[in-house]
């Protein structure tokens, strides 16, 4: 299991669909939780959370996933380098 940090340069996310829609949601970065099967070359999310400023500080919005979905690696994604770099040892 690994943790993966995404922080953007610029506001993520929807200002909301007005009175019926869900509310503002915007973030500056994701924490992410993965799960790599070295040895199908998939990966698996587990858990992210998204925050409201830099580098996974400010109001966390913790997200809903599929834990059952296991993704095939494609070639030249950031899951590619976090796979050869967690399963090299394999």
């Amino acid at each position: 299991m690994l943790r993966q940090l995404t922080d953007y340069l610029w506001m993520q996310g929807n200002a909301g669909f007005g009175r019926f829609g869900p509310g503002p949601h915007r973030f500056f970065s994701t924490v992410t939780r993965k799960e790599l099967d070295c040895a199908n070359k998939r990966a698996r999310l587990l858990a992210f959370t998204e925050f409201s400023h830099h580098m996974g500080t400010g109001r966390p919005a913790e997200g809903s996933v599929d834990q059952s979905q296991w993704l095939p690696i494609e070639p030249a994604s950031i899951n590619e380098g976090l796979w050869k770099v967690a399963c090299s040892h394999h």
